[in-house]
């Protein structure tokens, strides 16, 4: 957006909720295009400002610093993660397709929000003791998920007996996570990506899935 467009908010031609849901979703927007071009450190709030069409100064009613941003894009990742764990936990499938389908989605979460999740791994550690502490259990709930599904899949079966339910759900997080860090940014199409996700989740079962007798 043009910097001639610059506006001063609150506007009040709308709702404010509304207004204030909106134009807080484009300023976190902007940060995460900006933090992947620059660096968390490289870009200024003047920058994220500029972005979105505010003076410096009216950022602040949506953001008080960049570490505010920052925080605001890991607690979405982290969120998608307690979303994945409660479907996992909820779902009514054998272990084995609750799994793929876990894998599945967190493989096309990646692809889909890879400046996002680039970010997390690369800039987490810039946030505050205080903003970590406030993740909470946020930060482990997906890998006790898989956990469990892993630990039910092995007793009833499912998935290999040498398995280690701790480190197989480890293991499984760090390939899934490698997405965000190696695919490129220009994605391709929504079909070649589906494809991509099945192929690749089905890779990562055969290191869990019990050999069938012959």
């Amino acid at each position: 957006m043009s910097t001639n467009a610059r506006t001063t908010e609150p506007e009040r031609s709308r709702p404010r909720a509304t207004r204030y849901e909106k134009r807080r979703r484009e300023v976190v927007d902007a940060s995460i295009r900006l933090f992947s071009e620059k660096g968390y450190e490289g870009a200024s709030l003047l920058d994220i400002a500029d972005a979105v069409g505010l003076l410096k100064g009216s950022l602040y009613y949506y953001a008080r610093s960049k570490e505010d941003l920052l925080f605001a894009i890991v607690e979405e990742v982290f969120d998608e993660g307690v979303a994945a764990a409660a479907e996992l936990r909820g779902s009514d499938k054998g272990p084995e397709a609750a799994l793929r389908q876990s894998l599945e989605r967190a493989a096309m979460y990646m692809l889909t929000h890879r400046e996002q999740n680039a970010i997390y791994f690369h800039d987490a550690k810039s946030l505050s003791e205080d903003r970590l502490a406030a993740l909470g259990p946020r930060r482990t709930e997906w890998v006790n998920a898989l956990t469990e599904v892993l630990r039910t899949g092995k007793s009833d079966g499912s998935f290999r007996a040498d398995v280690d339910p701790r480190i197989a759900a480890v293991a499984l997080i760090g390939s899934i996570n490698w997405l965000a860090m190696q695919t490129p940014a220009d994605a391709p199409s929504p079909a070649a990506r589906s494809r991509f996700v099945t192929r690749y989740c089905e890779q990562l079962m055969h290191s869990v899935i019990a050999p069938t007798a012959d």
